[in-house]
């Protein structure tokens, strides 16, 4: 019989609650929150709380400032976001348990305790038409505020 790990099974229940594209604010195109659920489960982050989702059209080229850093996350993680340069993607944020609170030596010499500033860490999936094409993990209120999901300072 197949037992489905208790992080994984909660995340299937919410994905199931929350419906296969809502957000807030109705459906977000291209999203599919139980494959961005099983993608977050298969690299072994304990997600808290309800998936958020969103859509933004990314720029011709990622090379400003935020694409242009998520695209290199996004390589150091094994992902290629460059083809996706002009499309519309759909974003699943979830607040996880690992960043802050089992590993500040990830952050090298910064001051932990003043990086994360209560704020959760999350992971984020950019998604084109319900297909996971990056995972990348970040803290709010730190710089530059993301990390690859394969960084190795960064797991359990």
């Amino acid at each position: 019989m197949f037992k489905m790990p208790t992080a994984v099974a909660a995340l299937f229940v919410a994905a199931l609650m929350v419906g296969p594209a809502c957000s807030n604010s109705g459906q977000t195109a291209g999203c599919d929150l139980h494959v961005a659920a099983v993608a977050i489960a298969t690299l072994g982050l304990t997600t808290v709380g309800t998936p958020k989702t969103s859509s933004e059209t990314l720029p011709p080229t990622l090379t400003d400032e935020e694409w242009g850093l998520t695209a290199v996350v996004c390589q150091q993680g094994g992902y290629d976001i460059s083809s996706l340069a002009g499309d519309t993607v759909c974003l699943v944020e979830q607040d996880i348990t690992q960043l802050c609170q089992e590993n500040p030596a990830c952050f090298g010499e910064q001051d932990f305790t003043q990086l994360c500033q209560g704020s959760p860490a999350h992971v984020v999936v950019i998604m084109l038409n319900g297909v996971v094409e990056c995972v990348f993990k970040g803290v709010n209120n730190s710089t530059p505020g993301i990390l690859s999901v394969n960084d190795p300072s960064c797991h359990n």
